[in-house]
């Protein structure tokens, strides 16, 4: 199974989207793009998520996957898995109250959902400190072409992630 978090016009995760047979979560701000015979068992309910990756969305449903993260020609800094881990300890920073979208549902019929968004206001995130916490088997570089890549490991991200969480909720940002 294949999929991508897509931010921006011109993300390859955007244009991925686009093929035939991709599905797309409902949810208006994290939504993600899927193709494969689990796609709607992970996607069908992400619009219940009443935060951008609560526990009805695919994020956290791929925490016990076994699979990987592909961070292609970036950093591991923008982890968006990490944000579905954070948002189990709930950390000071990372939420603003809740806002009402509109969201028009493949059938054509509109739902209101209330979401509490990501902030990071007075922070920038360091999902880079989350390489240091895994082991040699749990993370993988290589390149594709000229890009430089990382693979993570899924459950690796949440067992380390949460673990640094709990310790210390301000692990994985730092003010700016």
């Amino acid at each position: 199974m294949t999929f991508g978090c897509s931010m921006g016009a011109m993300h390859a995760a955007n244009l991925f989207f686009r093929r035939p047979g991709v599905k797309r979560s409902l949810h208006p701000t994290h939504s993600m793009s899927g193709i494969g015979k689990n796609t709607a068992e992970l996607f069908g309910d992400h619009w219940r998520s009443t935060t951008s990756c609560g526990e009805f969305s695919p994020f956290r449903k791929l925490r016990d996957s076994g699979g990987w993260v592909l961070f292609l020609g970036c950093s591991t800094h923008p982890n968006t898995m990490m944000h579905a881990v954070e948002e189990l300890v709930d950390p000071p920073y990372l939420h603003t109250d809740p806002v009402d979208y509109r969201i028009i549902r493949e059938d054509g019929s509109a739902i209101t959902m209330r979401v509490r968004r990501h902030n990071f206001k007075g922070y920038r995130q360091r999902y880079d400190r989350l390489c240091a916490l895994l082991k040699d088997d749990e993370i993988r570089r290589g390149k594709v072409l000229e890009a430089d890549c990382t693979l993570l490991n899924i459950p690796a991200i949440w067992r380390e992630g949460l673990a640094a969480l709990q310790k210390d909720p301000f692990f994985f940002v730092e003010e700016c």
